[in-house]
């Protein structure tokens, strides 16, 4: 190990240091060749004088006796020289120098804390006062150093464990939290796990600026950090989304009270936002310790799990976790993971429901319906999920989008069969869900699908829900006139179940209106129902737009809608949904008369 390896200052003897020995060595041989030239000098000088007294003699014969002597001499004063010499440098020199050495090796392997002894040397000197300065940059390196490393620390922190818009502990951060309550509570203790999400909070983003939601984010955050006890955790634990740590030190205290609290919060006062008043609605989960779940992650999705139940309940409302949410989830996951296959193995299939001119008697129509038959091990081999229990699954899993594209294809596919095999020529409805209508380049994908099963723009006929056309009036406009510039039907399905405008109506190139079912069958024993069937019929003629009404079950609801002027009927009365054969099979027994169909209830 060399001398540079030591990192701790020893005032060692200077010979040691390889540094010392070639300083040692250089100043030797310089004071040596010195006296050697030196002593050469003197020679030549003297050298002629010499040798015309000893006639023609050399000097080297007159000075080879002193030769050993003048060497040893030589030798023995560069020794000495040199010795004064390096004290000399030694005490004025070499001595600082490799104090300040030691004090710079143990500064750069240990910046942050070096061991630095305090100067021999006088600071009033021009070497002390350099080793003091160097002294104090190196203590100001190591605290500057440490400033930096606690403040990358601390924002790494900040950023590991905070959200950085509301400065409100982040999921990762609340889960510890929860953990360690958890450990922290008795067999007697309790607490809330409380999530929260801002209704329609999307809409704020689109309509007024990002800048105005995170605004309200803010608020919001404060608002609940200033309203709730000072031991609750607030959490930013999504976009639009808190969570709640709230333990309970009261037995009385109930999740209801707490529910309508957290919801009053949110609503109750507006939101001063960049001068504007805001006010929202939230949804509140809540998942109670230990009930329901001892850690952290089971009361989380179990508290998420009552918030997605309060959103299907119609939002703007609190509810408690139970184990039967649990299990519908199960069987959502269930159905969504059989469905996915039934679409690759070719278990959905299509069935038709005739549609029916209330004037003329003939076949004006049929809507294709989405049937899955599951196959299992019952005699049959198998039974049809209604499409209630998987429809919304797929709506909200997204799975709709290639299913709703299959459904339009497959019924493409079979216009076409029955129009050039049977010669029908009468147009098909087909559903069309919210995302697919939304998604850009629909019209696209319409005449495209159109153009490869080579069926005509008037054999098809599309149905959207008017809850849909409020979404986007704009992009709904365009795309209804899309539509039609084709040439296809449009309808508006479920008519006065949503959202209805007489104002956007009349913009919304329509064609069909489709009285809900519910109003049908209800139009003869409810007021209402007969009166709100009667006011659609008059609307659609008043808008020239063909009615038709579904859910006719019995010959007393056919002569309801004869005597309103309905247009167009479709139900049980004539038929259910039939498979493909089955439905040509009754196309070809249909003699055309609505007397035919017997059935009489009610």
């Amino acid at each position: 190990m060399n001398d540079f390896d030591n990192h701790i200052y020893e005032d060692r003897p200077i010979f040691k240091s390889w540094v010392s020995w070639r300083i040692t060595l250089f100043t030797f041989l310089t004071a040596l060749i010195t006296q050697v030239f030196y002593y050469g000098f003197f020679l030549f000088q003297f050298k002629d004088a010499y040798e015309a007294q000893a006639s023609g003699s050399s000097i080297f014969h007159f000075l080879w006796p002193m030769g050993l002597e003048a060497l040893g001499f030589i030798v023995v004063s560069s020794f000495f020289i040199t010795a004064c010499l390096m004290l000399l440098i030694r005490q004025l020199l070499l001595r600082p120098l490799f104090f300040l050495r030691d004090n710079l090796i143990e500064a750069s392997r240990y910046p942050e804390s070096p061991k630095i002894p305090p100067s021999p040397f006088s600071p009033t000197g021009e070497i002390g006062s350099a080793i003091l300065i160097a002294q104090n940059l190196i203590r100001e390196n190591s605290n500057n150093i440490k400033q930096i490393k606690s403040s990358a620390e601390s924002k790494i922190y900040k950023l590991a464990y905070y959200d950085s818009l509301t400065m409100l502990p982040n999921r990762a951060s609340f889960l510890q939290s929860v953990n360690t309550l958890v450990k922290e509570m008795d067999q007697e203790g309790r607490f809330l796990l409380i999530v929260v999400d801002l209704d329609n909070f999307k809409d704020i983003n689109d309509s007024m600026g990002h800048n105005v939601g995170d605004a309200l984010l803010r608020s919001v955050g404060k608002r609940f950090k200033n309203a709730l006890p000072d031991d609750a955790i607030i959490s930013r634990a999504g976009e639009d989304e808190f969570a709640i740590l709230l333990p309970l030190h009261d037995s009385q205290t109930t999740t209801e009270t707490i529910g309508k609290q957290i919801l009053d919060l949110v609503r109750v006062e507006p939101f001063g936002i960049f001068n504007e008043k805001l006010t929202i609605r939230s949804s509140v989960g809540i998942a109670v310790f230990p009930h329901h779940g001892t850690d952290s992650e089971d009361l989380l999705k179990n508290a998420d799990i009552a918030l997605n139940r309060a959103k299907e309940s119609g939002r703007d409302t609190w509810v408690e976790y139970s184990s039967d949410f649990e299990r519908a989830v199960q069987e959502r996951f269930q159905i969504l993971r059989d469905l996915r296959s039934a679409l690759e193995h070719d278990q959905l299939a299509l069935h038709y429901q005739p549609q029916l001119d209330l004037k003329t008697g003939r076949i004006c129509g049929a809507e294709a319906l989405l049937r899955w038959w599951k196959p299992d091990d019952s005699k049959a081999g198998g039974h049809f999920v209604s499409p209630g229990d998987f429809i919304p699954i797929a709506e909200q899993s997204g799975l709709i989008m290639p299913i709703g594209q299959w459904v339009l294809k497959r019924a493409c596919t079979d216009m076409k069969k029955w129009r050039d095999e049977h010669g029908y020529t009468f147009r098909i409805a087909v559903n069309v869900s919210a995302p697919q209508f939304s998604h850009l380049g629909f019209a696209d994908f319409v005449r495209q699908t159109m153009e490869e099963t080579g069926i005509t723009s008037d054999m098809l006929e599309l149905e959207v829900t008017e809850s849909v056309f409020m979404d986007d009036i704009s992009y709904t406009i365009q795309t209804l006139s899309e539509l039609s510039d084709m040439g296809i039907e449009l309808a508006i399905d479920d008519f006065g179940t949503g959202y209805s405008s007489l104002t956007y109506l009349r913009q919304f190139p329509i064609d069909r209106l489709k009285i809900d079912q519910s109003f049908i069958r209800n139009a003869l024993n409810d007021p209402n129902d007969a009166s709100i069937t009667k006011t659609i019929i008059a609307l659609g003629r008043s808008l020239n737009l063909k009615v038709i009404a579904e859910g006719v079950e019995t010959r007393e609801h056919e002569n309801f809608l004869i005597r309103e002027g309905c247009d167009e009927v479709q139900g049980f009365r004539y038929s259910k949904a039939l498979p493909l054969e089955d439905f040509i099979a009754f196309c070809q027994n249909y003699d055309g008369k609505l007397d035919s169909f017997s059935r009489i209830t009610g």
